[in-house]
């Protein structure tokens, strides 16, 4: 979606999105930092982007019966900006 950055006074691209949230997970961000410095061509420009603080859920397949299941997994909210 389209979002106007009120510090650059631009348009941006924001990406919302879910992520499981496992250990060993690499967050979006840091590989697209990764990405950028290794000059990889044809990726959107990273801007900003992490994780929405205490903004976590779990899936409804899940919650129904969360009493039976050992080590569930849940998702953590993340905000990518693209410039």
């Amino acid at each position: 979606m389209w979002a106007f950055n009120m510090e650059t006074r631009e348009m941006v691209f924001l990406k919302d999105y879910w992520r499981a949230d496992v250990d060993g997970m690499e967050k979006e961000g840091k590989i697209y930092a990764l990405l950028e410095s290794n000059r990889v061509p044809n990726i959107a420009p990273f801007g900003k982007g992490n994780n929405i603080r205490n903004h976590m859920t779990l899936p409804r397949t899940l919650r129904n019966d969360i009493i039976r299941r050992a080590g569930q997994v849940s998702f953590q909210s993340v905000v990518i900006v693209y410039h």
